[in-house]
């Protein structure tokens, strides 16, 4: 089975020192766009993983909310360097915890705490990189042993086919082939062969969640977390196994259900099994907030971001939390933070000018009504051109000098 980084790990990414080039466009995309930056870098993942995984950056850094880009980008950068990949991704070698692997997997860490459910369409391109190499090497050793030249033949990997040897493969085959239904199939299989194999009911809620058939992703992870407390009552060693993020999966399951006080309930329960885990922190915060409990929710905003200080999505959500309780000094700090730790994220801009010209503090708020121009995507024209207009307003009643806004990117 491949070998995954697991979801629950340490994802504190650490931002590169230099940046890489924005890649170039070969048609007219919005340069503000995150979306624009991902897809170019699907178009050009196989042909030129180097500026694809450019591309998925600067997708993460425009949103530094959407977990896409972030595993999208572990995969690029695991295939720009080929050497040992079958190794990395079978054996788990020594090759596995050099510090570029570990680089490229923390982004996918990351990726899961944001979205626990992501589907990872993207695993089979590693998959398939490593069976074109091999069907290369072959095919040279052929020639070079015979003369003969039979041609390179495509290698497939069938669900079917390897269903009776290997279920638990054929079910990862026909999710990564987005035939969710054989996949619900061969899990199933996978997990009567595999009774022990706890892991497999996750593997199989994360299907029933992409179908939206969440009651039975719920019962798929109970099942997987009553089999792990099972087991830790029966072990002899003192060894414990965190359902922390599984138990978080738990809670996002509740929300898309609507159930918010048993989110809640598992957002708790992450927490009393890793009260590090920040993210959980920042989801009861969310929690909190639609039900009303504004007091809750800050307090677990503000406990994530003393956890996770670097992130500033966290930043953004504590400040537009501050801002709705009406704690403006608060939130203006929130915002000024997230700015700080990522100029190219637009969303914090313009709550932060607002709150600025509000409080009589004109030449400020110009200046983030600016960046926020500058920096937003073309879909979001209505705040633009309001934060345009906002700006044309504030000099005319202040007589400020014009400033010409930063040049988009």
């Amino acid at each position: 089975m491949l070998l995954l980084p697991a979801r629950h790990a340490d994802a504190q990414q650490k931002r590169a020192p230099d940046e890489p080039r924005r890649p170039h466009f070969t048609i007219v995309r919005d340069t503000n766009s995150a979306g624009a930056y991902y897809y170019h870098g699907l178009s050009v993942l196989e042909r030129d993983p180097q500026q694809a995984a450019d591309a998925f950056y600067w997708a993460s850094r425009i949103d530094p909310d959407w977990a896409d880009p972030y595993f999208a980008r572990r995969v690029a950068l695991h295939m720009t360097n080929p050497r040992g990949l079958d190794d990395y991704l079978y054996r788990g070698s020594g090759d596995r915890a050099s510090p570029e692997r570990r680089r490229a997997d923390s982004l996918a860490h990351r990726a899961f705490l944001i979205d626990p459910f992501l589907y990872r369409r993207l695993e089979r391109t590693l998959v398939d990189r490593v069976l074109d190499d091999a069907r290369t090497t072959v095919t040279r050793a052929y020639v070079q042993r015979t003369g003969e030249d039979p041609g390179l033949m495509p290698v497939r990997l069938n669900a079917s086919r390897l269903a009776m040897d290997s279920p638990r493969l054929a079910a990862w085959v026909a999710y990564t082939d987005g035939n969710f239904p054989d996949a619900l199939k061969y899990f199933a299989s996978a997990i009567k062969r595999y009774p022990k194999a706890y892991d497999l009911h996750a593997e199989r809620a994360d299907v029933f969640f992409l179908v939206t058939q969440y009651d039975s992703a719920l019962v798929e992870l109970q099942t997987m977390l009553a089999q792990m407390r099972t087991m830790d009552e029966k072990k002899l060693i003192p060894f414990y196994d965190s359902k922390a993020f599984f138990e978080y999966e738990v809670g996002r399951v509740h929300v898309v259900r609507g159930d918010l006080p048993a989110a809640r309930a598992a957002y708790e329960r992450a927490l009393t099994e890793d009260l590090s885990f920040f993210m959980a922190h920042a989801a009861l915060g969310d929690v909190a907030l639609a039900q009303h409990d504004t007091a809750a929710a800050l307090g677990e905003y503000a406990q994530a971001v003393e956890l996770a200080g670097d992130e500033p999505g966290l930043r953004y959500r504590y400040g537009a939390a501050l801002f709705t309780a009406a704690k403006f000094d608060g939130a203006a700090e929130q915002f000024r933070k997230a700015i700080e730790l990522d100029p190219y994220f637009a969303k914090p801009y313009y709550p932060l000018a607002y709150i600025q010209e509000g409080t009589g503090k004109d030449a400020e708020a110009i200046v983030n009504y600016e960046g926020f121009v500058s920096h937003a995507a073309a879909a979001d024209s209505a705040r633009v051109a309001d934060a345009r207009q906002r700006i044309t307003d504030l000099r005319a009643a202040s007589g400020a000098a014009g400033t010409t806004p930063p040049a988009s990117h």
